[in-house]
């Protein structure tokens, strides 16, 4: 299915672009287009569910390509945009397209909206702070309650999630999923609810729940998000970290090598993937490879520009280090962390993505 939408999405972005060639742009050359669109944008979707951000950048920029800049239907398609550039690990591009989208005479009051709950989760890694975020979740949740827009209120209450997991209240970040979710289902967000599932596993381990019940979870989420290997594979790192913390080194060892290694090892979140890895190793008494994992991620982490994922790995590699009695390096990835964790209402030492 993915496959039709792009290939009939390319024929008919192909037929457009040779009317446009041929100078002719009336109101039958704009419906070519906004078809176009419309199945460019699918074949993305489907993609990210697919657990690949570069082809739905591809894909979005080829479809907001097709309209004048001034064009509702082309403004439509930046926060969509904005989003996959943030996940394929662009910030700077993705806060850039989301701020056109913000800032453009033409957006009305919903993309408007749309476009700055996307910006606060770029600027909350990028800039590793929630100052002002609350506030644009709270807004913007108004609106999309208003326009009883679905996926708009699942993003709104995800962002609510992501400050309350960057405070450390994983408790009540885990209740904001719960809320997201259940806004994804109803909209038919295949990919969003996938994500959301996935979040609710970290915070399975990251949070009160105890590891009993956090293992039962993990596997009742896997198997919901079988469909996307991705979001399956995801489902997996938290629940070999809770088998470590029961001891079972065996069984997390087991569940690490059925989940590949990401893809995509641009995407933002697959760098914290290392940061539950890391856990299981230092749960097993081998800080010394959780320091190598930890400090791949940091390479990835420092070339995209980003914060907020960065100050909880180095805050990690800090206890590695520690563990190793390494204590003027451990010293050192501390001081590392609480330069990347702007903001006191931030604690750098709980991890950002399991």
């Amino acid at each position: 299915e993915n496959a039709e939408d792009e290939v009939i999405g390319h024929h008919l972005e192909q037929a457009f672009r040779c009317r446009a060639q041929l100078g002719l742009a009336g109101p039958r050359e704009r419906e070519l287009a906004v078809l176009a669109q419309a199945r460019l944008e699918a074949a993305a979707r489907k993609v990210l569910l697919g657990g690949d951000p570069h082809a739905a950048i591809d894909l979005l920029e080829r479809a907001a390509s097709l309209l004048p800049p001034d064009d509702p239907d082309r403004l439509g398609v930046l926060p969509a945009l904005g989003a996959a550039l943030f996940e394929g690990g662009r910030l700077v591009d993705a806060d850039r397209v989301l701020q056109e989208a913000i800032d453009h005479d033409e957006a009305d009051d919903l993309l408007r909206a749309r476009a700055r709950v996307e910006q606060q989760f770029v600027r909350i890694q990028a800039e590793g702070a929630i100052s002002g975020a609350r506030q644009v979740a709270d807004e913007t949740l108004e609106v999309f309650e208003l326009h009883r827009d679905e996926l708009g209120q699942s993003r709104a209450w995800c962002l609510k999630a992501a400050i309350d997991w960057m405070r450390g209240c994983v408790a009540a970040a885990d209740e904001s999923w719960r809320r997201a979710a259940l806004h994804a289902e109803r909209g038919g967000a295949e990919r969003e609810l996938f994500d959301i599932l996935d979040w609710r596993v970290s915070a399975a381990l990251y949070g009160p729940t105890p590891v009993d019940e956090g293992i039962e979870s993990c596997r009742e989420i896997g198997e919901r998000v079988r469909r996307s290997p991705v979001a399956y594979a995801e489902t997996l790192y938290p629940l070999a970290a809770l088998h470590a913390m029961r001891g079972e080194i065996d069984v997390s060892r087991s569940l690490l090598a059925e989940s590949p290694e990401p893809d995509e090892p641009g995407r933002v979140y697959s760098a914290g993937l290392a940061q539950t890895e890391a856990l299981v190793e230092m749960l097993a008494d081998r800080p010394e490879v959780a320091e190598e994992r930890l400090r791949t991620a940091l390479g990835v982490l420092e070339q995209m520009g980003e914060k907020a994922l960065l100050s909880s790995t180095a805050a990690m590699l800090a206890q590695a280090l520690y563990d190793q009695g390494r204590l003027d390096d451990a010293e050192e990835a501390a001081r590392l962390s609480r330069e990347n964790a702007a903001g006191e209402d931030v604690s750098p030492q709980i991890v950002w993505r399991g």
